[in-house]
């Protein structure tokens, strides 16, 4: 599965487009908790809102509207003075436990000795006391007699990865599945590798109307908040279904981020509204919000540390910036990072005495070392497109039949991220790993290079001494299978070629699955290399491009082994 998504240009800063709407979304769930009595709310836009408040989250304000039901609304969208009233309310909410363990949510505190972990092929349960509580939960339910909970959950495997590369504790998933037929509860769960919790009886019984949702034998999906108000719902009965809930979580958990300038307007309003409630009993120093400067760009600029002192009016602007000396920057970037800072960093002002003040921020950035995994993570799930391209038409050329071989199998991948191989054996009248290591590596093309290839349906070529043509193969939502109209084959190669143009050089990322092996060509360079087995899922591998103005050309190669 193929889908491109093109970026804006980055910049030192952040860009700060404001593209949230203020309004108010409503989410309809089957999760029962228990009743509280609603209040009503409105909007700036005047629109009523009747829920219980939960708690703030991100960007949002959570409420629950009855036992199945929720809703979030973004800060913003709130008058100032319901702020203040949604604060109150909530204002006796625990703060994150000191552990998973220790969890305060009225969700989360339920987990600790009622979930498990696949270790060795088997359930075990799983140990709590070494992580954070998570502030946002995505529940998967499936059932082992439903094809479609084997082919759906396993296109969340490298969502969980990506998601807790990026968040790490912040978010968890944990799988229900046939609560009632807990054999095959544990079969589906370690046949398919599980990185994430399992549910066991005892969770579905003190979290019963959780539970309920695993009867169904469809692959619901939802999200929710520790406390449990949900914030999204949908089911992966379909690739198109389980591709937009994918989607619409990656912008949820992205928006979730402080880092994420698209939240900043959102935290300014409700927390410049509260804070004289927030702190009437205390003082406090300035509290910056957003913070503009982008570690990875500034890594490509030379800048390893910046450390300075910020002066903070009582409106929360930045007024004076001074970068001290302990910060490595190069001489000719020290103004514009300190134009960069004080135009457009977010803050809110010391509060004394229950007014706002003026302050002095003392303000630290270290640049991280690079790790392309994250960062090309992070990126995919920033939602800072132009928009998405899904590649859809292409130009095939297969079958290359491939014979067997004994190369590693990757049995599964764990909760780190890492591939665990598995070899198997073949017979003695195979043909060695170095043969079929060399089908991978070498193509027909390699003396005029992938840069020269302009291929046109009905073309032939001659591959592996024989004559096969380029043909046209259309798919769906990105998914190309290039074994379509030919059944099943294994021990094959199969090439896909594709044009597409921009109006401008720019970034982009490509999300790509493969069943197996992969490589990719971007206007005749190798950007991608990737021999493994695996099956085709959602957004495997992301690939980072710079996509030439006009006029783009991607060759890719499966190896079906």
């Amino acid at each position: 599965m193929i889908r491109l998504l093109v970026l804006f240009v980055s910049e030192l800063i952040t860009d700060r487009r404001e593209s949230i709407e203020s309004r108010l979304l409503l989410i309809g769930t089957a999760i029962s908790l228990p009743a509280a009595k609603k209040s009503v709310w409105q909007d700036a836009q005047g629109t009523i809102i009747k829920g219980t408040p939960v708690e703030v989250l991100g960007p949002f304000a959570l409420f629950r509207d009855g036992p199945k039901r929720g809703s979030r609304v973004l800060l913003r969208g709130l008058l100032e003075e319901d702020c203040r009233r949604f604060f109150t309310a909530t204002q006796e909410r625990s703060e994150l436990g000191p552990s998973f363990a220790e969890a305060t949510g009225a969700i989360t505190s339920l987990f600790d000795g009622r979930v498990n972990r696949v270790r060795d092929e088997k359930l075990v349960p799983a140990d709590l006391s070494g992580r954070a509580e998570p502030e946002l939960l995505v529940v998967l339910y499936g059932h082992p007699h439903n094809g479609n909970s084997w082919r759906g959950l396993g296109n969340f495997i490298s969502v969980y990865h990506r998601l807790k590369r990026v968040l790490g504790d912040r978010i968890e998933f944990v799988f229900f599945g046939a609560v009632h037929e807990p054999r095959e509860q544990t079969q589906i769960a370690t046949a398919m590798h599980m990185p994430w919790l399992i549910a066991d009886a005892k969770l579905g019984r003190r979290a019963r109307a959780l539970a309920d949702l695993a009867r169904s034998k469809e692959t619901r999906l939802m999200v929710m908040s520790r406390d449990g108000a949900p914030m999204l719902n949908g089911h992966a009965e379909d690739l198109a279904s389980t591709l937009q809930f994918i989607d619409q979580l990656g912008g949820l958990v992205v928006l979730m981020n402080p880092a994420n300038p698209r939240a900043w307007k959102d935290r300014q309003h409700y927390y410049g509204a509260v804070r004289s409630l927030q702190y009437a009993q205390r003082d406090t120093e300035p509290e910056m919000i957003g913070n503009p400067l982008r570690p990875v760009t500034l890594r490509d600029y030379g800048v390893g540390h910046i450390s300075a002192e910020l002066v903070i009016d009582a409106a929360g602007n930045v007024a004076a910036v001074e970068l001290l000396p302990q910060s490595d920057v190069p001489a000719d970037l020290i103004n514009p990072l300190s134009t960069a800072i004080q135009r457009s960093a977010v803050f809110l002002p010391a509060m004394q005495n229950g007014q706002a003040a003026a302050g002095v921020y003392q303000y630290e950035l270290t640049v991280p070392d690079e790790d392309t995994v994250v960062e090309a993570d992070a990126a995919w799930l920033s939602g800072d497109t132009i928009h998405e391209v899904i590649l859809n038409n292409w130009l095939v050329l297969r079958p290359i039949h491939v014979p067997e071989s004994n190369f590693s199998d990757v049995s599964f991948t764990n909760e780190d991220g890492v591939m665990v191989m598995q070899v198997f054996e073949v017979s003695d009248t195979d043909v060695t790993k170095g043969e079929q290591m060399s089908a991978f590596t070498t193509n027909w093309f390699d003396a005029e290079g992938a840069g020269s290839l302009e291929p046109e349906a009905g073309q032939p070529v001659r591959v592996s001494g024989g004559i096969l043509e380029w043909e046209a193969l259309s798919g769906e939502l990105g998914l190309i299978d290039l074994q379509e109209g030919l059944g099943e084959l294994e021990y094959t190669i199969g090439y896909a070629w594709i044009d597409f143009e921009v109006p401008q050089e720019m970034p982009a990322w490509l999300g790509i699955g493969s069943d197996d092996g992969i490589k990719l060509w971007h206007n005749g360079e190798l950007v991608h290399d990737k021999r493994v087995r695996r099956t085709s899922r959602i957004d495997d591998d992301i690939v980072p491009l710079k996509l030439a103005a006009g006029r783009n050309t991607l060759l890719v190669k499966i190896q079906n082994a």
